[in-house]
């Protein structure tokens, strides 16, 4: 025991820059703010130590820490919120399954229904209608759009 050093501080210094090429020191990254550097950057009209601060914002935003617990999501940017706008608003997403969705396409067909609705509705009109359809964006005033849109008919009794 005599021949070991028992003085820990020179030993354990694990934040020595010198003996770890790998370290960092966290102390010089961040800008020191002072009186004297707000007066000199007035002065000069350049503001270093605010370029600075950006730049380590910048930094701490790319850094993403430790990984989250849980299912990792298939596709990030797609969650269930943004999904059903997506599809509300009639733009291109990706299903729950992972099927790519297309946005719809008014076409004008030309059915053979007893009512011959094709001919009372303009094409115009109903292109129009499914244009204000997919512009609304909410599946709660898309069904409110609808019933205002239809008209009851009367039935005559026999």
């Amino acid at each position: 025991m005599e021949g070991r050093n028992t003085d820990l501080s020179e030993e354990s210094d694990f934040d020595d820059n010198i003996a770890d090429p790998d370290f960092q020191n966290d102390e010089a990254s961040y800008p020191e703010s002072t009186d004297d550097s707000s007066d000199s950057s007035a002065n000069t009209g350049h503001d270093s130590n605010n370029e600075n601060y950006t730049q380590q914002i910048n930094q701490e935003e790319h850094w993403k820490g430790r990984p989250r617990k849980g299912r990792k999501r298939k596709y990030i940017g797609q969650t269930k919120a943004i999904r059903s706008t997506l599809k509300h608003t009639n733009k291109p997403y990706i299903s729950k399954r992972g099927l790519h969705v297309d946005s719809k396409q008014f076409i004008d067909y030309q059915r053979n229904c007893k009512e011959k609705c094709y001919t009372k509705i303009n094409s115009d009109i109903r292109r129009e209608n499914f244009e204000k359809y997919w512009n609304v964006g909410s599946y709660d005033l898309q069904t409110s759009l609808i019933i205002g849109l239809v008209i009851k008919a009367i039935k005559f009794q026999q």
